[in-house]
């Protein structure tokens, strides 16, 4: 006879059989063939049958509505998290090419009728799931979000964008590869930063503790039921990272993602090691998770030569995610390629004009083509201005709050560095751009980082520079 122990035995060794048979290594590259197609899905071109009085079901806690772009970036860090992410995501699309049609309002809706469908499907799914543990290796998160992934897959359309299937044909040309918008839109299609972020804000809609998390050069998912607390159902309690990049549902460890799309080099270990909070591999905040929307806007800005509004977009992203190495590496190329596109106009490059810089430092008496003109640097034509920018005043914008000017619409205003980048590099070497002469209380460079040029690595001690 059978007794309850080789039950339990027999049991367990089914459970361990069952987690073999799953991929432990499977790529979420697949073929662009592997894709769902679209146009079969029921929904792509109409919205499902659901009652209204369900949509006011989801979990929806946010208290502060932000209307425009310029209203979100001027959001203290602690009010992020009282905002809709998805809100927040599609506001970063504003006035970006491939947002032309965009429309805030009817997204947000649509995204809470895929919600109230997804419920309505998981509900329907349930006996099915206790009946059939095994099928999904015992866990409630798998089963969930296998049922959220495909669900968006078969009835909506949703998948990756082909033409971003090969590395080579990565750019940040249009905003709908990599915020939502794309998603949501008439394309439904996305890449690795949107993706994660489309399960994130459906998922906490029905409750679900997921966030979204980035690896070097990739960003993907994490169901956490066991921080910052143990969640209240104990079925809930795992952590498992997802993606849905391909057809169906991927899961990683950790570790995979130390190892692709990027070998980690000893050089990032240690610099991980020395951040005080670890860029990789963690969950994001909700400050986080935006600062990251405003990088791909800055990014997509940058790609098209428009440098004022990718300097405001990535020196927000530096204030919501303080120390981001590609917040400042991208406010410091808005601010060279500006400079780049002033100084041409004076018939200088800029590996000369720091050059003329340098020899200034060491005593020369070297002038630059306005100086001798007396004219403005920025406005060639225009006399001179009576009263340069000193370093002293580029230190006062950089204390202060945004570290940038702008107006009502969320423009730079003339007086902002980038707007003045030959003014705001002399400066950064503490000297006015009207005589060269190096100015008192010159600012340490290491505190204005978006300045500190790959041609100025200049040291300084109690701001005088030597």
């Amino acid at each position: 006879m059978t007794t309850k122990t080789e039950k339990l035995k027999a049991a367990r060794r089914k459970r361990e059989k069952s987690r073999k048979r799953r991929p432990a290594e499977v790529s979420p590259w697949p073929d662009a063939e592997a894709l769902p197609n679209p146009e079969d899905a029921p929904f792509f071109r109409q919205e499902p049958p659901i009652e209204q009085r369900l949509l006011g079901q989801l979990r929806k806690p946010f208290r502060v509505n932000v209307g425009s772009f310029a209203d979100a970036i001027r959001l203290h860090p602690a009010e992020i998290a009282d905002c809709d992410p998805a809100r927040l995501n599609l506001l970063c699309a504003e006035g970006l090419p491939g947002a032309e049609d965009l429309d805030i309002d009817e997204y947000l809706h649509r995204l809470d009728v895929w919600s109230v469908w997804i419920a309505m499907q998981s509900k329907a799914e349930e006996d099915y799931f206790h009946s059939h543990k095994d099928d999904y290796f015992g866990s409630e998160p798998y089963w969930r979000m296998l049922s959220l992934t495909t669900t968006l897959q078969l009835h909506f359309g949703i998948r990756y964008e082909p033409k971003l299937m090969i590395g080579t044909n990565w750019d940040w040309q249009d905003s709908r590869d990599v915020l939502l918008n794309g998603l949501l839109g008439s394309r439904r299609t996305g890449s690795c930063p949107s993706l994660p972020v489309l399960l994130v804000v459906i998922a906490r809609r029905l409750g679900y503790p997921l966030f979204q998390v980035h690896a070097p050069a990739h960003a993907f998912s994490r169901w956490d039921g066991t921080r910052p607390r143990p969640h209240r159902f104990p079925t809930w309690r795992q952590s498992i990272n997802f993606e849905c990049h391909g057809k169906g549902l991927v899961t990683q460890t950790d570790e995979h993602y130390k190892r692709w799309p990027v070998s980690w080099t000893f050089e990032m270990i240690e610099a991980e090691k020395r951040r005080r909070r670890p860029l990789y591999l963690r969950n994001l905040d909700a400050a986080e998770m935006f600062a990251a929307s405003l990088l791909q806007r800055a990014y997509v800005l940058l790609e098209h030569k428009r440098y004022d509004e990718c300097y405001v977009a990535a020196m927000a992203a530096g204030r919501f995610w303080p120390g981001h190495p590609m917040a400042t590496l991208t406010c410091q190329d808005a601010h060279r390629h500006k400079l780049k596109q002033a100084l041409r106009s004076w018939g200088l490059s800029d590996t000369k004009f720091f050059d003329r810089l340098k020899r200034r430092q060491a005593g020369d008496n070297i002038t630059l083509p306005w100086e001798s003109a007396g004219q403005h640097p920025m406005y060639p034509g225009q006399p001179a201005p009576a009263e340069p920018v000193g370093a002293s005043e580029v230190a006062q914008r950089m204390g202060a709050e945004h570290a940038f000017q702008m107006d009502e619409s969320g423009q730079l205003l003339p007086q902002s560095m980038i707007a003045d980048p030959i003014a705001a590099a002399m400066s950064a070497f503490g000297m006015t751009h009207a005589n060269g002469e190096r100015s008192p209380g010159a600012p340490l460079i290491h505190h204005i980082p978006e300045l500190t040029l790959e041609h100025a690595q200049w040291k300084t001690s109690n701001g005088v520079p030597r």
